[in-house]
């Protein structure tokens, strides 16, 4: 009987006299209808494709996106998706509410975890699955009875000439929205509903209209990231809100859906089965640094496109669950890790920026003008903390990449300022050299004397010599003339000094990319494996010494240290 009375509802949408002039209907009476049918039909299922052009400075990449879709009414869902580029699989995931939980799984975390209510779940799964988990279910579930539709962010709908989709002969309707500066709407004349949507990813002419995101909802967007809400984190938030708006970007996103149906649905169809060996965890927050984990080390690239894949930043707009029509339109996500990528690059750039005039600022004020010692601990390769924190360094967490969730956490969390201190010395994203290395020769013959340093027992607060007897001078200031050939260049030391590696982030980080500060004060991103000082034996000579942290005795680590 409830079947019934749904077709018969169904049937006086579509047959309305309102709308009973066919091909004479406006663009604005198509939506409303099409709307209308959403509203009263129970369930909904479909499968089909969503495929991303997306153009960002040079860079080009093509994903697709495979979904299955299943929704009844007032809110279970079942949302399925797989992703490739190319013929190369980057993620997959699903999200689903079968009455008695709600979950989200992704592949990139291989994990799975509760989530707290609907507008999080498929606000967190919006971005990842190509937009799937918002386009239909924004007009279908409860959740989103309080919100803006899709449609209400058009700002000029125009009806073009009918389309076919498959053997569905469809309205097609085009505007400029307040986020794009063109989206299209196949709707099928037979049943009204959405075969075919395409977004333009350029914004429209009068740029992207962001949401403005009260405190409450910036603090649950950095939770939901799974990072600890402190100023710098909510500012954090804002500054890629703002980057996204300006984003230069170009390209398209086009979601299509086939058999489309509204069968009769039981909630043992919502079930959802992780794939074999997807752990279990306690909180979003937790599988998405999980995920940070998984993918921020990856070599995996989108082709034309630096940035690490799959992305695990959930789109913010829906996270922070006000906004579900999606302002950071799920197309944007590869745009997004770009603009994250970058942020945490400059940010450690910034970071080995500051090293360089804490160092200058110690070196000024000692006898010889030396560089801080190296560390007497085995294998670590950073300077004597004690010489350097507090007096020159008040804040040791610049001593850690930005990349690095879990240890930035850690560090925040940690309240014993000595504790803290040592935490970022112990796990520093950076290799000190404390000598002076002008080329890889120098540098491998350094390694070898730092292996014989150590076993011996000895410190660093003096010259080293290599096995040719060689000297190997410590950092200081004008240590640089050792190395000029020519004494009637005046530019000479300048330029030893411009060359000369101080500081070398460990690989890993930003994808293919190491930062490098020198002795000079500049900082250079390189790519890995280079030339020198990010050639691979050399790096591979320093992740050597790494190793000794666990393979030596270390001697007391409060023993004094001397110049």
């Amino acid at each position: 009987m409830r079947a019934f009375v749904k077709c018969i509802l169904i049937f006086l949408v579509l047959t309305s006299s309102e709308f009973c002039s066919g091909e004479a209907l406006l663009p604005a009476q198509i939506l409303e209808k099409c709307t209308a049918v959403y509203k009263v039909s129970d369930t909904y299922k479909a499968e089909g494709t969503v495929v991303s052009n997306v153009e960002i400075n040079e860079g080009k990449t093509t994903l697709e996106t495979s979904f299955t879709l299943l929704l009844k009414k007032p809110d279970l869902y079942l949302i399925t998706w797989s992703q490739k580029s190319g013929d190369a699989a980057i993620q997959s995931g699903a999200v689903w509410n079968d009455g008695s939980q709600r979950c989200l799984y992704m592949s990139t975390a291989k994990a799975y975890c509760p989530m707290d209510n609907d507008e999080m779940a498929l606000g967190a799964a919006t971005g990842v699955s190509g937009g799937v988990a918002n386009t239909i279910p924004s007009f279908f579930l409860s959740y989103a009875a309080e919100c803006a539709l899709p449609f209400s962010r058009l700002t000029n709908p125009t009806l073009k000439d009918s389309e076919k989709i498959g053997d569905d002969d469809c309205f097609v309707i085009s505007s400029p929205s307040m986020i794009s500066k063109e989206e299209t709407y196949w709707i099928s004349k037979a049943n009204f509903l959405i075969r075919k949507c395409s977004r333009s990813l350029e914004a429209p002419e009068s740029g992207r209209a962001m949401p403005e995101m009260t405190d409450a909802q910036l603090e649950e967007s950095v939770k939901a990231m799974g990072e600890e809400v402190t100023e710098k984190s909510k500012e954090d938030i804002k500054c890629m809100m703002d980057t996204m708006a300006k984003m230069n970007m170009k390209g398209d996103l086009t979601e299509t859906h086939v058999s489309v149906s509204s069968p009769e649905l039981h909630t043992k169809d919502f079930r959802y089965a992780p794939p074999e060996g997807a752990a279990s965890m306690g909180s979003f927050g937790e599988m998405i640094s999980s995920t940070m984990k998984n993918t921020m080390h990856s070599q995996c690239r989108v082709p034309g496109i630096s940035m690490d894949i799959p992305t695990p930043i959930p789109d913010l707009e829906a996270v922070h669950n006000q906004y579900p029509k999606s302002t950071l339109d799920a197309a944007l996500q590869p745009a997004l890790a770009e603009a994250r990528e970058k942020a945490f690059c400059s940010s450690c750039q910034n970071n080995l920026k500051q090293c360089g005039l804490v160092l200058m600022l110690y070196a000024d004020e000692t006898p010889d003008q030396s560089f801080p010692p190296l560390s007497p601990l085995p294998g670590t390769l950073m300077w004597v903390k004690e010489k350097v924190y507090p007096e020159y360094l008040a804040d040791p967490v610049i001593l850690v990449c930005p990349t690095e969730q879990a240890v930035c956490l850690q560090v925040n969390e940690e309240k014993n300022l000595e504790q803290k201190a040592k935490l970022c010395f112990n796990t520093s994203s950076y290799w000190y050299l404390g000598y002076a290395l002008p080329d890889e020769k120098t540098g491998l013959a350094f390694a070898q004397a730092y292996r014989k340093q150590v076993e011996n027992g000895g410190d660093f607060t003096a010259d080293l010599k290599d096995a040719e007897d060689n000297p190997i001078y410590r950092l200081r200031e004008g240590v640089e003339r050792v190395f000029i050939t020519d004494i009637h260049n005046p530019a000479g030391a300048a330029m030893i000094q411009s060359k000369l590696p101080v500081l070398i982030e460990r690989p890993g980080h930003h994808d293919d990319q190491i930062n490098v500060l020198f002795m000079d004060g500049h900082v250079e991103r390189l790519t890995y494996p280079g030339a020198y000082p990010v050639s691979q034996p050399f790096i591979e000579s320093l992740e050597s010494l790494d190793t000794l942290r666990n393979t030596m005795t270390p001697p007391d680590e409060d023993m004094p240290a001397q110049h």
